[in-house]
């Protein structure tokens, strides 16, 4: 196999990695909402805001693979603060425990990211180029 062929396989298969994952965390938020009518959870109630950073991420990710860490502090930081001003936006609730979901969320797609970036090196060693 070509190395130009590798390489476009890789991004495609990394895409699809992102894609899947994104999917993967909407349907856990989707899954948390359901269960929210019949619970009062604290882990149910900050549910979707750790999901949102693995959505998110992931969406941008399929545009843009290799700005991983670029996008992943954007995106929590941007949540973080869409938490902060809650106070100030009509029938919007401020919780600590939403950022410190957001906060779990983030290091969950780290760890995805990370374990995608270790993927590609093994990937990339065993294709020789």
């Amino acid at each position: 196999m070509k190395i130009e062929e590798f390489n476009g396989y890789k991004t495609v298969c990394f895409r699809l990695w992102y894609f899947l994952t994104g999917l993967v965390a909407w349907h856990c938020c989707e899954y948390g909402y359901s269960l929210r009518e019949t619970s009062s959870s604290l882990f149910l109630n900050s549910l979707p805001n750790a999901c949102a950073v693995v959505i998110t991420t992931s969406l941008y990710l399929l545009l843009y693979p290799s700005q991983e860490f670029k996008s992943l502090s954007g995106v929590t930081a941007g949540l973080i603060i869409y938490e902060c001003i809650q106070p100030y936006i009509p029938e919007r609730t401020f919780d600590v425990m939403d950022i410190l979901a957001t906060a779990a969320g983030a290091v969950l797609m780290l760890a995805l990211i990370i374990t995608r970036r270790r993927t590609a090196k093994v990937l990339t060693h065993l294709s020789g180029s």
